[in-house]
């Protein structure tokens, strides 16, 4: 199998199990998806997976460079996104909790909200459908010269 087609369908795969891997952890909640039960982003996400593997089976590899720009926009959108909604969570906690006693528990509870490691696999999976068509094009250009100059002289 090509290189492409290897990085290809691995940065499909990646984005399959990119979003059914946890992405937040909240106290008490636990850990949220990105395809959070089909109500998510993830369901697109999922189907441009599924888009990718498809394309990459029938040797379409030219255009998922599209597929990995729209994935990495929504990535970044919903990261953005998130961090903004902590953000101001955490300024009104402050502001609305001043002077109230259980402040600290209420400003622990919320700083514990963390990134999970979903989200390395879902911007690795991008990054793999960024490249995959790009990928051994110089290499390959610089072996055709070679054998033209070799039959050259």
């Amino acid at each position: 199998m090509k290189n492409k087609k290897v990085i290809a369908f691995s940065g499909s795969a990646l984005l399959a199990l990119g979003t059914m891997t946890p992405i937040v952890s909240l106290p008490i909640v636990g850990t949220i998806n990105y395809f959070n039960n089909g109500q998510g982003d993830g369901v697109f996400i999922l189907l441009i997976a599924v888009l990718a593997a498809a394309l990459t089976w029938f040797g379409r590899i030219k255009f998922l460079w599209v597929l990995g720009g729209i994935t990495l926009v929504l990535l970044s959108i919903t990261l953005v996104k998130f961090m903004q909604v902590m953000n101001d969570a955490k300024s009104q906690l402050t502001q609305s909790l001043e002077g109230n006693p259980f402040a600290g528990l209420a400003q622990g509870l919320l700083g514990s909200i963390q990134l999970q490691w979903g989200w390395i696999l879902l911007f690795a999976g991008a990054a793999a459908l960024l490249v995959a068509p790009f990928q051994g094009k110089s290499r390959n250009g610089l072996i055709e010269a070679e054998k033209v100059e070799d039959l050259s002289s």
